[in-house]
């Protein structure tokens, strides 16, 4: 009975000690390979147009026409919409109805003042005309006063002529003096001239300005209808004939959207890359893509923008990178395609390569345990400067020969990638 019990915990004790052992990892040397190493950054991302418009009305209105629908291809000046212009004819009629009234005013006060203005001139030489006659009048019977006054001292005439030529003397001061009134009465004629000549003015602006009015008019009428911009897809209709929409001008919501056109002769994807490989993306870099409908297709693009700043997206930091789309069989792809991208990120050509199961870290530097291809030679703790990597290996940069034998241990697929993160400082 004590040999059955002593036989018994000899075999418990020889499980337990198998069962730990094979959680202990397997160490082995294993010789450096010298390849070519690429960087691949892996991403998802959505097919999307070049360029997406949102095609808007500048007129409020009702749709009586819309002559294609969702999918349709458009060119340039094609009519994609038509409002019912009704309202607009009578505002056009309106102005231009306004605009002949005021060119009528600016007529009649253009001619008041030119009429005003030319009897203004002729009243102005007839008083001068009148003013020069009575001066020179005043002057000569002032002179024959004084003659006659020498003559009646030399008996030569009578006081009655005298008399006669004081009394004409003084009829001929007051006919000078009503000539110089008059003359300055012409003065407030001027300013009567020009308060007309303002008028006309005033009224030629009016003409401008129902001009204007006339040319919005218009405007407003071709606004009813609105062509395309652009060669391009109806990828969304959002209105029907015989909806109200609003103006997306005159709008505070901005107005009612009619459709969205497409210019899908060019196409990118726009991926969202993890913020730990966004630093090995950079502009013009070669990317290579799948989408479901072509499962063993690849599609070739190049990253055309990085964003600089990311976007927190369920507590991950993303980077949206755009990649245009330069297959040539690219007219196969359309818009909101799902795409699993492939960033050819870095690259190099016959480097030492170092698995991560044989790296260590130690003060945030890595080093293995390696040793020369001799038999005989003892592993040492190496200290060594790592480059790029890959997913399964890095690039060795210092600390290493092609020679060199390094030790791999048979770690867990989290122990793994946990020594990738302590590793990846490249000191």
């Amino acid at each position: 009975m004590r040999i059955f019990i002593s036989l018994l915990l000899m075999a418990l004790v020889g499980c337990s000690g198998s069962k730990g052992d094979s959680k202990n990892a397997v160490a082995e040397f294993l010789n450096l390979e010298t390849k070519e190493l690429l960087v691949r950054v892996h991403a998802t991302g959505k097919i999307l147009p070049w360029l997406s418009v949102e095609i808007k009305c500048k007129a409020s209105g009702q749709a009586i026409s819309i002559p294609h629908q969702e999918s349709a291809v458009v060119k340039k000046g094609d009519l994609l919409l038509e409002l019912d212009p009704v309202e607009e004819k009578r505002r056009l009629q309106s102005a231009e109805v306004s605009l002949k009234i005021s060119q009528n005013r600016a007529e009649q006060a253009k001619i008041s003042w030119e009429v005003f203005q030319r009897e203004v001139e002729l009243r102005t030489t007839e008083a001068q005309s009148n003013l020069r006659y009575a001066k020179s009048r005043f002057e000569d019977l002032s002179r024959n006063v004084d003659r006659t006054q020498e003559l009646i001292a030399k008996n030569l005439s009578t006081p009655q002529d005298l008399e006669s030529l004081i009394t004409q003397k003084l009829q001929s001061q007051a006919e000078l003096e009503k000539a110089e009134l008059r003359l300055l009465d012409l003065r407030l004629d001027q300013e009567r001239l020009m308060s007309r000549k303002l008028e006309a003015d005033i009224a030629l602006r009016d003409v401008e300005l129902k001009q204007v009015a006339l040319e919005l008019a218009l405007q407003a009428l071709a606004d009813t209808k609105v062509f395309a911009t652009m060669d391009g897809v109806v990828t969304a209709l959002k209105i029907q004939v015989g909806q109200i929409i609003s103006s997306g001008i005159s709008n505070v919501g901005g107005g009612t959207t009619i459709l969205t056109l497409a210019d899908t002769s060019r196409l990118m994807v726009r991926a969202m890359v993890d913020e730990s490989d966004i630093g090995k993306v950079k502009v013009g870099q070669t990317v290579r893509f799948s989408v479901d409908s072509f499962l063993f297709r690849r599609f070739v693009g190049k990253v055309i923008r990085v964003a600089a700043m990311g976007e927190t997206i369920q507590n991950v930091v993303l980077f949206q990178v755009d990649v245009e789309i330069t297959d040539p069989d690219k007219g196969l792809l359309k818009p909101e395609m799902s795409a699993s991208i492939e960033i050819e990120a870095e690259s190099s050509s016959k480097v030492l390569c170092l698995p991560y199961q044989a790296i260590y870290e130690e003060d945030g530097r890595p080093w293995v345990m390696a040793k020369s291809g001799d038999k005989n030679s003892v592993p040492v703790k190496t200290f060594v400067k790592l480059g790029m990597d890959d997913g399964h290996c890095f690039s060795v940069l210092e600390g290493l020969e092609s020679t060199s034998q390094v030790q791999v241990t048979s770690i867990s697929a989290d122990d793994q990638w946990d020594k990738r993160g302590r590793a990846s400082l490249r000191l």
